[in-house]
């Protein structure tokens, strides 16, 4: 096969072709270098990069995925949020080496793919396994093998050094065999080369004054001086712009007949418009990003954006992220973390269209303020506060309003303060303000915290609930058997202090219970608990002078 170029170790060995031969052994991989030889002539990167449309194209696919953000992201509970104290954050977003930014390096790896369809890069760990480095290497001087099932990486410009493919960042383009990809100079080097051809013919055209060559004729035989004289007088005094519309004397009854093809009829600019087009149509770049506007109209703009983003840069983005992970993250990381390309960078607005996007996603709670200030390139706001999501009900932190929701379920399920207070005055009054049973009050208020502490431990229990929970919800468990607390001082102290005293023991409940804990109590246990806690509530509240 042609990509095959020698074979190392048995003297049989596994093809492509024909798999029923062993896959065992070594073999080195073809790869399109150097330059492509076409009709006009050799055609290298260095010449393909002087045509116009290819300098564009490449340029505009290489620039536009160096500058949209990349970042290293981790699933949390809370969602996906940007790892930023992880060490490769820093290494892909800013500095991928010591000697270029993440945008210089990512446009770097683009002209290579676009022009040779691979982009190597060198690994560079620390002793933990760790890449701390990417370095670039040249399409040219590195050679790709495969040993067994096993791919491998040469590197020519070290004496042959070999790399194992855990060390190397390679991208390949497209590929017939997902090992190498295709050189996409070298399948359009006839496109390239065609309009680099007409290109050239412009420019000498208009070099020669935009005089075509012609013929003089006359009757009379002449000699080789008056022939030589003739030329290097037109050569002279007609030939370059300079001399571009001077009269022409000719003696001896010369004629000039003229072999012009006007450039209407040779359609010099419809094949140059077309050039442009096709390839523009090999890399996939809407015509309009070239500078080829008959097509691009204000309804249509924004759908040609969009396929440019879908179409154009979408493909190789997903590429460079999925290599990414592979060989940067260790195994343990591959399921909580993943590199990602902001693409909606590309489709940025004007400042009022980016201000009604921002707006509606901070109002509907999938924008966060950070989020907004990484699509206009801002630092992230110090603390937590940036990374909020507010909802639409009065644009409260969600996580507030959430434990609202949670207080109105608890407060419908239990007795208001009020309702407490007066059910117990009402108890007592029945009793006999001479006839308080500190048994029964006791009793009351136990039965009724029980309750309330029952309902958050089953709320637990549904919410599988972790540390984090606890930690955030240790204020709702205050405020849900703050009314039973009430009303039990109220019950046993006239003091204006008792109040006061078990609402704060109410939150210092809350938090002995949430503190450190990984799993809701057993619910044999709430009752015990909330005796306790009665008991010691009713012995601080008889305590009070």
């Amino acid at each position: 096969m042609g990509y095959i170029k020698r074979l190392f170790g048995l003297e049989k060995r596994a093809t492509i072709e024909n798999p029923a031969q062993p896959m065992t052994g070594t073999m080195i991989l073809d790869k399109a270098g150097g330059g492509v030889a076409t009709p006009f002539g050799i055609i290298t990167s260095d010449v393909a990069l002087r045509y116009s449309t290819v300098w564009a194209c490449v340029r505009l696919i290489s620039e536009t995925v160096g500058e949209v953000p990349l970042s290293l992201y981790q699933e949390t509970e809370i969602g996906s949020v940007r790892a930023k104290t992880h060490p490769l954050y820093f290494l892909l977003r800013e500095e991928p080496n010591s000697y270029m930014t993440s945008q210089v390096w990512r446009e770097m790896m683009m002209v290579q793919l676009l022009l040779k369809g691979n982009s190597y890069n060198y690994i560079e760990r620390n002793n933990a396994g760790r890449a701390v480095a990417l370095l670039p290497l040249d399409n040219d001087d590195v050679t790709v093998g495969i040993r067994g099932n096993q791919k491998f990486y040469i590197w020519n410009k070290r004496r042959d050094t070999e790399i194992p493919d855990s060390d190397m960042l390679h991208i390949p383009g497209l590929s017939y065999n997902g090992l190498i990809g295709l050189s996409p100079l070298q399948y359009m080097a006839n496109s390239t080369t065609l309009g680099i051809a007409a290109e050239e013919y412009g420019a000498r055209y208009f070099s020669q004054g935009s005089t075509m060559s012609g013929v003089l004729e006359t009757s009379a035989k002449l000699s080789d001086p008056v022939i030589k004289r003739l030329k290097e007088s037109y050569d002279q005094y007609h030939s370059g712009l300079k001399n571009a519309h001077k009269l022409w004397i000719l003696e001896e009854g010369l004629k000039f007949n003229g072999w012009t093809i006007p450039n209407e009829q040779a359609q010099f600019l419809q094949t140059r418009k077309f050039q442009a087009e096709e390839v523009a149509r090999w890399y996939r770049v809407p015509a309009h990003k070239v500078g080829l506007l008959d097509r691009a109209t204000n309804n249509n703009i924004e759908q040609l954006a969009i396929e440019f983003r879908t179409d154009t840069i979408q493909p190789w983005t997903s590429k460079i992220e999925a290599e990414l992970k592979r060989k940067l993250l260790l195994p343990s990381e591959k399921i909580d973390y993943s590199f990602r390309f902001n693409l909606d960078y590309i489709e940025r607005g004007d400042k009022a269209a980016r201000c009604a996007y921002y707006a509606s996603g901070r109002q509907w709670g999938w924008l966060s303020a950070n989020d907004v200030r990484e699509l206009e390139n801002l630092a992230d706001l110090d603390g937590e506060k940036g990374d909020i999501y507010l909802t639409p009900t009065n644009m409260a932190d969600s996580e507030t309003l959430t434990t609202a929701e949670d207080q109105t379920e608890e407060q419908n399920e239990t007795p208001t303060q009020e309702a407490v207070e007066q059910t117990q005055k009402e108890d007592l009054q029945e009793q006999g303000e001479g006839q308080r049973n500190l048994d029964a009050i006791k009793k009351l208020a136990t039965v009724t915290l029980t309750d309330a502490i029952g309902r958050m431990v089953r709320k637990e229990q549904k919410a599988k609930a972790t540390a984090e929970f606890y930690q955030k919800h240790q204020e709702t468990l205050g405020q849900a058997i703050q009314p039973t607390l009430i009303g039990l001082a109220l019950a046993l102290s006239d003091n204006a202090r008792a109040r006061t005293i078990a609402t704060d023991y109410a939150y210092l409940v809350a938090k002995r219970y949430c503190d450190n804990r990984q799993e809701p109590i057993a619910e044999t246990d709430i009752s015990k608990l909330a005796e306790t806690e009665i008991a010691n509530l009713a012995t601080i509240l008889m305590g009070i002078k």
